[in-house]
């Protein structure tokens, strides 16, 4: 089964505050894990917004 992640930050206090894309694109990939799946960097769609 392939899966797919999506991360966002919409402004840069987000990315600031812990809620960055690579912070993100961690827990993603750790419960993909604790599920028995694998969800490479390629299957993550990102979405930084426009003022970050």
């Amino acid at each position: 089964m392939t899966i797919y992640g999506y991360t966002r930050v919409s402004t840069s206090e987000q990315a600031a505050n812990g809620d960055s894309l690579e912070t993100q694109q961690k827990i993603l990939m750790g419960y993909a894990h604790s599920k028995g799946e694998e969800l490479t960097p390629d299957n993550i769609f990102v979405e930084a917004g426009v003022s970050v």
